[in-house]
């Protein structure tokens, strides 16, 4: 991380345990070796949020599809700058994020 200037934290939406893992695992990590750089935290892969076979899969284990609101507690949580989702199957959001991570890279 030596020549980072802005930190995308990415997490699967349609993987509950993938947002656990921010927080347990991700954001020691960005704080240990880039402290001081602006955080972004990612959801990704929005389109299967409403997806019939991912909400039946994730409801075999008691879970859900992460909630937009969700995404928003651990981003304030974590201290990320910004929270957005995209989709890179649908295009969704995609620009938004190379675009926000543009801007805190200045």
């Amino acid at each position: 991380y030596p020549d980072a200037h802005v930190i995308l934290i990415c997490f699967n939406i349609a993987s509950p345990d993938s947002l656990d893992n921010v927080v347990e695992k991700w954001i020691l990590e960005i704080n240990h070796f880039c402290r001081g750089l602006p955080i972004i935290l990612v959801g990704v892969k929005k389109d299967l949020r409403r997806d019939p076979k991912t909400i039946n899969e994730l409801r075999r284990t008691r879970q859900h599809p992460v909630t937009v609101e969700e995404g928003q507690e651990v981003a304030k949580k974590i201290g990320a700058r910004h929270y957005v989702e995209c989709s890179s199957k649908t295009g969704q959001g995609v620009r938004e994020v190379f675009q926000i991570a543009t801007r805190e890279a200045l």
